[in-house]
């Protein structure tokens, strides 16, 4: 009878430290969601022999799109920024009102804008095409249903900060692949 109480306690115990440390699961996958999940696909490494778990050795197909998907994305979202940076650019040398004007397309010309325009939306294709591609692919593990839930938020959430349904919901989801996926090494 003692030994089920003190077994309940620490299950209790245990239930309590579990809970605490996924909520900071949680709110670091919130402050950061990239750098946890790429943390967690990648490799565990044993300390003592130095080579991956025998957990991460087989390959998710899934998890190598999401390599490929990610890698679009980020280029992706530099020339995004550039092309916003050359539009600022543009409208504060010509102004919002003066699209169709000569000195609007020989402002362009200097500035590029056009062609940034283009290689962006090209770019964009590419990655709407690799998301497509992770999403149809089924995945073989944890690792693998986390890659394609991560591809998800980061392509619909407006932000990190965002706390409207479903965003918050799918960052706890997110959390919850890591714990479970045994990623207890990762800090929180």
């Amino acid at each position: 009878m003692e030994t089920h109480q003190m077994m309940s306690g620490e299950f209790r115990t245990k239930g309590i430290a579990d809970s605490k440390k996924a909520g900071k699961l949680q709110s670091a996958v919130k402050l950061d969601p990239f750098l946890f999940v790429a943390a967690f696909l990648s490799p565990k490494v044993d300390s003592e022999l130095h080579q991956p778990t025998p957990a991460f050795q087989e390959e998710d197909p899934a998890v190598l799109h999401w390599q490929e998907w990610m890698t679009a994305y980020e280029h992706f979202s530099l020339l995004c920024e550039r092309q916003q940076r050359l539009e600022t650019k543009l409208y504060s040398t010509v102004g919002p009102n003066a699209m169709s004007s000569a000195a609007w397309q020989t402002t362009d010309q200097v500035v590029e804008y056009q062609e940034a325009k283009r290689t962006e939306e090209y770019a964009a294709d590419i990655e709407d095409r690799l998301a497509a591609d992770l999403w149809s692919t089924r995945a073989l593990s944890v690792a693998g249903v986390t890659a394609k839930l991560f591809a998800i938020l980061k392509k619909g959430e407006p932000s990190n900060e965002n706390e409207e349904f479903p965003w918050p919901e799918i960052r706890s989801v997110l959390a919850d692949l890591i714990r479970v996926g045994g990623r207890t090494d990762l800090k929180d």
